[in-house]
């Protein structure tokens, strides 16, 4: 038998256990490579998960098109990955996919799942491409399901979660000093399910050409889907975010970091992205207090548009305009210290920084239950209009629908306290 055969041969065999660890791991080159294929001679226990999962994403013997599998985990819990200082990034190239396992109903299979373990420490990400000058393409997360595991973080420290320290799940980026010369291409972020991130599920900045559909992202403490610095040509559907901590679907250039860097500077926005049949809802209250001398923060919308162009939330498909619904968002509450945080809306659009928003189209918009508003529209310029739309509970006292624009710049018709007949936003 050929040396080739033989290596394929051993690419079929679960644990590939007959073969040396170069040719274990090398035998998976050309297909899907697992952490099954760099698993220590003696086994491998929850302990060293983190650096065979390093082994795997960093093998300079991978060439691209790059294909990582994860198979359901030995421990049958999730492959288990310690984060903490010692924790480096694991790394995302251009042509590169990661898949998860899938039941025979379809579901994603949890004994598959990325385990999230340690400490969480601000601007630490589990994933971030590589080249954030030139930009990265074709990038895909597929059927991967992930184990925030923010309540377990909490309980070791104190019992209290600082807002203010930021991991992030994956972050697609760009340096903001090229960011408009350059683009991350032909992005997937497909069937996925994120549970309890501690900080931002997904940061994308400078998409050109993504799809963002079918995720279920549950309890993320900040941002769930957030897209950053330009976006364009782009769908985001079918995803079911909910009780986020922060902003769920959101478009905005408005990160404090990049003006005190860039003073001068006015960052890509969003543009021509099509965002339907979305279910959304915030947390009511952060579900992990904060440390009493820390900030407090109530969430933002779920759904944001903070400078924009060609952003529409809503789409026609066989006749039928697919809308977005809202089921709850955040009623407000007054903290510890006596402090005020006001409730937020479930649909934001406005200018914002320089940012304007222009041609923003929102329809057939079901929002469940609301205090501070269906549809906030507070800059006087942004022009578009929301049509056959819908509150079904508003408990404020200024009205679900608020636009600062007049209605020959921000049209308005079909506004509703209840749904009309043959009303269909989902499908």
């Amino acid at each position: 038998m050929s040396r080739h055969r033989f290596l394929m041969l051993g690419a079929s065999i679960v644990g590939v256990g007959m073969l040396p660890f170069a040719q274990r791991s090398y035998a998976y080159a050309e297909s899907y490579v697992t952490p099954l294929n760099y698993a220590p001679r003696k086994g491998f226990d929850d302990s060293n998960h983190t650096a065979v999962l390093r082994s795997m994403f960093t093998d300079k013997r991978l060439k691209p098109p790059y294909h990582f599998l994860l198979p359901p985990c030995p421990n049958r819990e999730g492959w288990m990955v310690v984060m903490g200082s010692s924790f480096e990034t694991f790394p995302v190239k251009s042509n590169w996919t990661l898949s998860g396992e899938t039941l025979a109903d379809g579901s994603l299979d949890h004994t598959s799942s990325l385990y999230r373990r340690g400490q969480v420490l601000e601007e630490q990400k589990m994933f971030q491409n590589v080249d954030i000058t030139l930009g990265n393409d074709n990038i895909m997360f597929s059927s991967v399901y992930v184990k925030g595991q923010k309540h377990d973080w909490a309980t070791l420290n104190g019992g209290y979660f600082d807002i203010d320290k930021v991991a992030t799940f994956v972050r697609i980026r760009q340096d903001p000093a090229v960011a408009s010369d350059q683009w991350n291409s032909n992005l997937k972020f497909v069937g996925c399910v994120v549970r309890d991130w501690p900080g931002i599920s997904c940061d994308f900045h400078q998409l050109d050409n993504f799809v963002v559909r079918d995720n279920l992202v549950t309890s993320s403490h900040r941002g769930s889907l957030i897209f950053r610095f330009g976006a364009r040509l782009g769908n985001v559907h079918s995803n079911h975010v909910l009780d986020g901590g922060d902003d769920c679907i959101a478009f905005n250039g408005n990160t404090d970091a990049f003006y005190q860097r860039y003073p001068d500077r006015v960052p890509p926005k969003a543009q021509n992205v099509h965002v339907w049949s979305n279910v959304l809802s915030e947390k009511q209250a952060q579900d992990i207090p904060e440390p009493p001398e820390g900030r407090k923060r109530t969430g933002n919308s779920p759904l944001a548009v903070r400078g924009g162009e060609n952003i529409h939330i809503g789409r026609s498909r066989d006749g039928i305009v697919l809308g977005n619904e809202v089921l709850y968002t955040t009623d407000g509450y007054t903290d510890v210290d006596g402090v005020y945080h006001p409730e937020q809306p479930a649909v934001e659009v406005r200018d914002m920084r320089g940012q304007t928003a222009r041609n923003i189209v929102v329809e057939n918009l079901i929002v469940k239950q609301t205090k501070a508003g269906a549809l906030v529209v507070p800059s006087a310029g942004v022009t578009g209009g929301v049509y056959d739309s819908v509150c079904d509970l508003y408990t404020g006292s200024s009205g679900p629908w608020q636009f600062a624009p007049d209605p020959k710049r921000f049209q308005r018709s079909g506004l509703a306290h209840r749904r009309s007949p043959g009303f269909r936003a989902l499908r």
